[in-house]
């Protein structure tokens, strides 16, 4: 089976279902346009459009070969990409590729127009650039290639091609083809980004190492120093295979290890690998100086290269590979070597260094600027085949997430009734190597139904809430779906794995809206539809910190288990009809909740809607009604009061008590009333606040503009007390808004005292009085009592 690593498989996974995915819907349906695959004959130039296409030698070499500049037509010509991986089925516009990092790509087209190359990222040279009978200018910077072509030239299809070397940074890269009837339109950018753009590729650069099953990474003579590989294939003859020195160029065709049993993603200078013990790595890399290999421990032996002189240590753990004295002096070439492991089991280091001369590296010195180190575990027997949670992943995903590989994050958002949910898994073993087929069973609880298929393809809807399977459990997705149509459902999946359980998933489908709950319901303004205003939207910021959406109430739906449902689809609001009147004429939700259980939008859950307010203040009893399209069910919300009156035109204010002491709390409340008297609504704005309030601090600034609640108030807190302390006494504060010029100044008084249980000296003069007195009348009562007697 072939194995690749946690990181290869998921790039290579996603590259390939974005690839069949894309392509089903942009291949052409002129198939002589079809651009070959990998490895397949090139293309003529003439079998794409002319001024319309661009075309990747997919034929393969080490050192990339330019498209010869008289061959239009010719089929299997000499030109050949370096370190090509895939490219898509089109030659016009949305092409895509993949390449190694450093790699060549040989572009070619027929034009009858000056045209341009240009890329967004690695470099074009003009010594790999053709055009028939003319020269042609690189760009400055050089990232672009103009090819000026005559008047003569134009009659005909003229061939233009270029080598194309992709960075060795990772990542996505866009090369364009443009044309234009001027070759001075062309020439006049100094990137040669003028003229109409033709054709383009998406390239992705890549320098993920295969893992062990995979295909032997191919060497490129570009970005050479810069990685060392390893042969993933194993020998099935019992001896690791290093390439001949005839061979040597071809290196990862056939090099084979001995016992590997895992390696990682990374070619650089951290890479890992796992070997049986007496094991052999078959080592082989691209460089254009001298190197040497070096080890902690075990041996090295047959190092070839097509160059003078290989020379090793005493201990045959470092090796000296002299290309300067060999017949690629000044270029690049290939180089390789086998590395047996020891024995005994430990963890050990093989690396590569270079450098520009040989007095750096020479037989007796081995040091140089470290290239590439891989860390091998050495072990005595093989911990593979058997389930390992730290190389697996599970993970819940979303019906518009559909069928990507296992990540091991869940997905955060909600399935809505009618969704399918789904969980995608990926087992691994010790290795981190793809587990081989097995007993694989699904079991859902809550009358969930189930279904099981690869990644790349769409199960058939589940009739069973248990699944039995032999299929090997490499990025599977199991659907899950409504046992009941919907009804909301919760469901806990259990996956095993040969009577391993490995992924437990608790899901929650969402059924259909049973019940509205109306909420922050404001008052709207006089012969408005409210929806319009800037005070609706301040009103929903001041009500739950909503800055961004507008409403006079908001809607919360739910379904019978009291889980929020979107409103965006599903079904349709409408107000109860027999709830208008012609104080309130309309009702409308005019924002839905397109998405819950999202951490991006804390109000994603809820719906904003607003009434239509006659001339005349009042308030009516309304109703907003849902009906859900699956089931025709019609929902109705409880009666909720909604109000219309007109602008803050003026106002009172008051405080909540009339004596305070230091520490408590006090309360402002502003009351604003339109001009007839009414409570006012909650859209007009009042304007900003002056409030002077002598020993009170403000707890928030005196900021908002409408009224925050529904019975026209606004509402301010303070502390009493001041930072240099408090004097007790009677004071005035002032209120004032001055955009309300029909309102009067408003000067609401208060007591504050200290606190404290200091007297003063005539309140203990007074005591004393008052319990003298007290005293005499006790005597005198006890005098007449014995005179009684």
């Amino acid at each position: 089976m072939n194995k690749l690593s946690k990181k290869s498989k998921i790039i290579s996974k996603i590259s390939i279902n974005a690839l069949i995915f894309g392509l089903i819907a942009i291949v052409p349906t002129n198939s002589a346009n079809a651009h070959g695959d990998v490895e397949s004959t090139n293309l003529a130039a003439s079998v794409g459009t002319l001024d319309g296409s661009l075309i990747v030698a997919t034929q393969l070499a080490q050192q990339a070969v330019l498209h010869p500049s008289t061959a239009v037509a010719t089929t299997g010509h000499a030109a050949r990409s370096a370190g090509l991986l895939a490219k898509s089925t089109t030659s016009g516009t949305a092409q895509t590729a993949t390449v190694r990092a450093g790699g060549v790509l040989s572009l070619y087209a027929q034009v009858s127009t000056a045209a341009a190359l240009t890329a967004s990222g690695g470099s074009f040279v003009k010594s790999g650039v053709s055009v028939n009978t003319l020269a042609v200018d690189t760009t400055t910077p050089a990232i672009g290639v103009v090819f000026p072509i005559t008047a003569a030239m134009s009659v005909s299809a003229t061939p233009v091609a270029s080598l194309w070397q992709a960075p060795t940074t990772p990542g996505d890269y866009t090369i364009t083809l443009r044309t234009s009837t001027a070759t001075s339109q062309i020439t006049g950018a100094t990137t040669g980004s003028n003229g109409s753009a033709v054709a383009d590729i998406t390239v992705t650069v890549t320098d993920v190492h295969e893992a062990v099953g995979g295909s032997n990474v191919q060497l490129t003579m570009s970005g050479s120093n810069s990685s060392l590989y390893v042969a993933v294939t194993n020998s099935t003859t019992g001896a690791s295979i290093v390439s001949s020195a005839t061979d040597v160029g071809s290196a990862h065709v056939t090099a084979r290890s001995l016992g590997l049993l895992s390696k990682d993603s990374t070619v650089a200078t951290a890479q890992t690998a796992t070997i049986l013990a007496g094991g052999a790595l078959s080592l082989y890399a691209v460089v254009a100086t001298d190197v040497a290999f070096n080890a902690t421990g075990g041996t090295f032996s047959g190092a070839v290269a097509n160059v003078g002189t290989v020379a090793y240590n005493q201990t045959v753990r470092s090796v000296f590979i002299d290309v300067s004295t060999g017949a690629n002096t000044g270029s690049t070439t290939a180089v390789a070597v086998r590395w047996t492991a020891p024995t005994t089991p430990g963890t050990y280091t093989v690396s590569m260094d270079r450098a520009t001369n040989t007095t750096q590296l020479a037989s007796d010195d081995f040091s140089g600027t470290l290239t590439g180190s891989i860390t091998v575990t050495v072990v005595a027997a093989s911990a593979g085949g058997s389930y390992s949670a730290a190389y697996s992943l599970c993970n819940t995903r979303s019906a518009s997430q559909g069928h990507g590989v296992a990540t091991g994050v869940d997905t955060t958002s909600a399935i809505t009734n009618g969704q399918t949910a789904y969980i995608a898994f990926d087992l691994d073993d010790a290795y981190d190597q793809s587990l081989d087929a097995g007993a694989v069973v699904v079991s859902a609880t809550g009358g969930a139904l189930l279904s099981l298929a690869s990644n790349g393809s769409t199960a058939a809807a589940g009739t069973t809430s248990t699944v039995v399977s032999t299929v090997a459990p490499t990025n599977q997705v199991v659907q899950v779906v409504q046992g009941t149509a919907n009804a909301p459902m919760t469901t806990t999946v259990t996956i095993t794995y040969g009577g391993t359980t490995v992924c437990t998933k608790t899901i929650t489908i969402r059924g259909e809206i049973a019940k509205l709950v109306i909420g922050n319901v404001g008052t709207g303004d006089l012969s408005s539809a409210n929806s319009i205003t800037a005070g609706a939207s301040t009103w929903m910021a001041g009500q739950i910190g909503a800055t961004d959406r507008a409403g006079l109430f908001t809607v919360v739906a739910q379904d019978s288990a009291g889980n929020t449902v979107v409103t965006n689809s599903g079904g349709s609001f409408a107000v109860d009809s027999a709830t208008l009147t012609t104080t309130v004429q309309g009702l409308s939700v005019t924002d839905t909740a397109t998405s819950i259980s999202t951490s991006t939008d804390a109000f994603a859950g809820y719906s904003f809607g607003t009434w239509t307010c006659g001339a005349t203040a009042g308030s009516s009893s309304m109703k907003l009604k849902w009906t859900n399209s699956g089931s025709g069910t019609v929902v109705t919300s409880d009666a909720f009061t909604a109000r219309c009156a007109d602008d803050p035109y003026t106002y009172t204010a008051s405080w909540d008590k009339a004596s305070y002491v230091a520490g408590e709390l006090a309360t402002l409340t502003v009351q604003f009333s339109d001009s007839k008297g009414n409570k006012a609504n909650n859209v007009g704005a009042h304007g900003a606040a002056t409030i002077t309030a002598p020993m009170f601090t403000a707890v928030t600034a005196h900021t908002g503009t409408v009224s925050n609640k529904a019975d026209g108030t606004r509402v301010y807190t303070f502390t009493v007390g001041k930072d240099t302390g408090i004097t007790a006494g009677t004071y005035t504060s002032i209120v004032e808004y001055a955009s309300l010029v029909a309102g009067t100044k408003q000067t609401p008084t208060y007591k504050v005292g200290t606190g404290t249980s200091e007297v003063t000296n005539a309140e203990v003069l007074k005591s004393i009085v008052a319990l003298i007195a007290s005293i005499n009348k006790q005597i005198q009562a006890l005098q007449k009592l014995l005179l009684k007697r």
